[in-house]
């Protein structure tokens, strides 16, 4: 057995950690290798130092002063201690639109023409006693009795404009 593992077991052993099984079977190595015994006796005496180091005695008195009440007081009111705190929101708001202004009218965004594209769309015209038509469609198409296709585009110039219809040639 390594030096580290039997250093972890004897640790745990004293910490009372270790499960019995293993605790035995650490015995009889113990009893069987002499040479171990020095490890023992080097974690032992480290354990007991450090206990003694980490152990702090009753009769040192380490309770905190009081916390001024003034300050809890003052920390639990909801009112803002000073006139500017009410400002902060409104300057801010103030600032980031002057920002945006100035940025917006200080910045020259390259502008091109876009062309302008046309769509062809197809609308087939249906009559209303035609068989498989569609319930919820009959209302909407016209109450022609012959089914005729046309064909119409619609030109858009930008998309922050509505199409606008046009008939093809």
């Amino acid at each position: 057995m390594n030096r580290e593992a039997l250093e972890h077991l004897i640790i745990d052993r004293r910490l009372g950690e270790l499960p019995n099984d293993v605790a035995l079977l650490l015995d009889a190595y113990l009893h069987a290798s002499p040479d171990a015994n020095s490890t023992v006796q080097e974690v032992e005496a480290t354990l007991t130092m450090t206990k003694q180091a980490v152990h702090t005695s009753s009769t040192n008195d380490t309770t905190l002063p009081s916390f001024p009440s003034s300050r809890i007081a003052a920390a639990m009111s909801d009112r803002p201690r000073r006139p500017s705190h009410l400002l902060r929101w409104p300057v801010a708001l103030a600032a980031t639109l002057a920002l945006g202004v100035f940025l917006g009218t200080r910045t020259k965004l390259p502008t091109s023409p876009r062309p302008v594209q046309s769509i062809p769309v197809v609308f087939h015209e249906v009559s209303d006693d035609a068989p498989g038509d569609f319930w919820s469609l009959s209302p909407r198409q016209s109450k022609s009795t012959s089914s005729s296709i046309s064909t119409r585009h619609l030109e858009w110039s930008s998309p922050l404009n509505w199409p606008v219809k046009g008939e093809s040639l």
